[in-house]
């Protein structure tokens, strides 16, 4: 199994032990479209692990971190985000 297809199975059942709505769901329906979009680059990597849950003023944030890069996803002024960091 790729690594992203691993990732995708993981937040598959992220989401599916969350309540129905909310912006955390729409937050994991959107990292799961970003990893969908981007598994070349995510399947270079051998592995994955999750950061460190991070919140402040601005909103709230966690990282999945990889070989080649860094995945930051969270909500900010409300809204979901999802985008690379290098590392």
């Amino acid at each position: 199994m790729s690594t992203s297809e691993r990732l995708l199975r993981d937040l598959e059942e992220e989401l599916g032990e969350l309540e129905v709505g909310g912006v955390w769901v729409d937050c994991l329906k959107g990292l799961m479209k970003f990893v969908e979009q981007n598994r070349d680059r995510i399947d270079q990597s051998s592995g994955y692990r999750f950061g460190e849950y991070e919140e402040d003023e601005r909103g709230f944030r966690n990282r999945i971190i990889l070989d080649n890069g860094v995945i930051v996803y969270g909500v900010e002024g409300g809204r979901p985000f999802v985008r690379w960091e290098q590392p």
